[in-house]
């Protein structure tokens, strides 16, 4: 339980407190400065993830930017820091970042999904963004032989940003693991962005995401995936009571 305790309150304190706005404009000064950053969207899945796989623990803590990109995420930090922070979607941000690659010609390359869909959200981002520079897509099926020629790939297009969408844990690992050997300067893990974008499926309805309830519209439309999301949940509110005990009673003495 105590190393537990510390993992979660580690990772917590590396989550960022900045608006959107200024993270925005850090990462866009990070890559006009030739600085490569690694922007994880962290959810209360992964948090609960990062305690119970230690590998997994050490691809978030190698990001350079952790958004909080789930409600638990921003209650934990709200309950065990004191502080009051906005959540970041991860595809909202991921967006933003499109629209600066546009407005600043900054080329981009897509990199997950089943075969297609990142052909597909490239086209599709195109229509939105006319001045977009996809130099690249490609599936995320593919062995680990044959890595090095994605890898290849990505360089020989000269994109500067790279999204990945493979699904947590595999696009953190993919890119903590891969990213020095790659010429871009900004790496972003999009779930299943790519999926969206290619009009594969479907946000949540615009009145569920401003009731924070987002969550729910995808475990719901998922089956498969609602019963992990409930076990973490579960385990993240065991985690979560007792250190907001501690934390308390600790203020209150001191």
């Amino acid at each position: 339980m105590r190393y537990t305790s510390n993992t979660l309150l580690k990772v917590l304190e590396l989550v960022s407190v900045e608006e959107e706005r200024d993270i925005l404009s850090k990462v866009i000064s990070r890559i006009v400065n030739g600085k490569k950053t690694f922007i994880v969207t962290l959810n209360t899945v992964m948090l609960m993830m990062t305690v119970e796989d230690e590998d997994f623990k050490r691809y978030i803590e190698s990001a350079d930017i952790i958004l909080p990109d789930g409600e638990g995420v921003i209650l934990a930090k709200r309950f065990l820091f004191g502080e009051r922070v906005k959540k970041i979607a991860g595809i909202e941000f991921a967006e933003k970042l499109v629209e600066e690659s546009e407005r600043r010609r900054w080329a981009i390359f897509l990199l997950g999904g089943e075969k297609g869909v990142a052909k597909g959200a490239a086209e599709e981002l195109k229509k939105r963004y006319r001045g977009l520079n996809v130099v690249g897509t490609r599936d995320g099926y593919f062995s680990k032989a044959e890595e090095e020629e994605v890898i290849r790939d990505i360089n020989d297009s000269g994109a500067l940003l790279l999204f990945v969408g493979m699904g947590t844990p595999k696009q953190e690992k993919w890119i903590s693991t891969n990213m020095e050997k790659i010429n871009c300067r900004a790496f972003i893990g999009i779930g299943g962005a790519l999926d969206v974008w290619a009009k594969r499926m479907k946000r949540a309805p615009k009145m569920m995401i401003d009731m924070k309830m987002e969550w729910l519209y995808r475990i719901s439309r998922q089956p498969i995936r609602r019963l992990r999301y409930l076990k973490k949940l579960l385990k993240f509110l065991v985690y979560l009571t007792p250190l907001t005990m501690i934390k308390r009673k600790i203020r209150r003495e001191v």
